[in-house]
């Protein structure tokens, strides 16, 4: 073991996940250029024919309502 108490490397678990989860925001955000698209306008108003995301018209309208 290296000596540090269970406390500290939760810590610093926690400080991983929490700096891997706002660095791969920034990435997508940088790669999908975010902040040039029309946020009032859905990602994806219908699901089509083998789209295996049948609910996109049920969760716009539960996040609309």
């Amino acid at each position: 073991m290296d000596g540090r108490r269970p406390a500290s490397r939760s810590r610093s678990l926690v400080a991983g996940a929490l700096l891997a989860a706002v660095l791969s925001s920034v990435a997508i955000g940088m790669l999908t250029h975010i902040w040039n698209q029309p946020l009032h306008v859905p990602f994806q108003y219908a699901h089509a024919q083998g789209d295996d995301e049948a609910d996109a018209t049920l969760d716009l309208m539960l996040i609309k309502n």
